[in-house]
């Protein structure tokens, strides 16, 4: 009695599908459909999560970023901070001392110059001074040759370690490593280049800029005492 009556059923059914096809298409188009874009969307979260976990993992493990200035909300709006020239790398120090969360440090600055080779002149260039452990703070390193050591730092060494976007602009198939480049008319040789990142999340090229010992930026470059960031690496759980 069963078996007829699902038999029975199945006629009914398929009656219906003939009697009715364009309802019975567009019932089965909307089912594509709505499991379609379900798979996309979660395709496209998988994606998403995947992404920002590589670039948390390209800005370095446990890092924080201390900027000097204050941070003011207008209205309903984005807050805005305002930079301050007092922060320096003896703050740094002072925080290392005072922290025990914090497993390393280290102080940076920055600005835009122009940066030429021979002929070729490249404007608004971003030059980082960094400090040697900087580049495992940011997990960024010296691909090829070397990045710049504790001893460049102390005797304000002209060197430099160069991202592979600057190497193909200014040097082409030409192995940079020993040359010299200008950088504000001052002349730095080239030590090193770094290991390719691409672009972050805001879409700006992070093989494009320079790293330079930051005394030597500060003193030669833009002659001043303070650092715009200060990059730690924490440890524990009290972050």
């Amino acid at each position: 009695m069963d078996l007829r009556r699902i038999l029975l059923n199945l006629k009914i059914a398929r009656r219906s599908l003939v009697q009715f096809k364009w309802r019975t298409s567009l019932a089965v188009l909307g089912v594509f459909f709505g499991t379609f874009s379900l798979i996309i969307v979660s395709n496209l979260s998988g994606s998403l999560a995947i992404k920002t976990e590589q670039e948390i993992d390209s800005l370095g493990k446990d890092l924080l970023i201390v900027r000097s200035g204050i941070v003011r909300r207008v209205g309903a709006g984005t807050p805005l901070m305002s930079g301050a020239t007092n922060l320096t790398p003896e703050d740094a120090r002072a925080i290392m001392d005072a922290v025990s969360s914090i497993a390393d440090l280290s102080s940076a600055g920055y600005k835009t110059f122009p940066v030429r080779y021979g002929n070729t002149v490249l404007k608004g260039i971003l030059v980082n001074g960094v400090e040697p452990n900087f580049q495992d703070i940011r997990n960024f390193h010296a691909r090829d040759g070397s990045f710049v050591t504790a001893q460049d730092n102390h005797d304000r060494n002209k060197v430099a370690v160069v991202g592979r976007t600057i190497v193909e602009k200014l040097f082409g198939d030409e192995d940079p490593i020993g040359k010299y480049i200008m950088i504000s008319r001052v002349p730095f040789q080239v030590i090193g280049i770094m290991e390719e990142k691409g672009t972050d999340v805001s879409g700006a090229d992070q093989d494009s800029q320079i790293f330079i010992p930051l005394q030597t930026f500060l003193k030669t470059l833009v002659n001043k005492t303070n650092v715009n960031n200060v990059y730690i690496q924490v440890t524990g759980s009290e972050f």
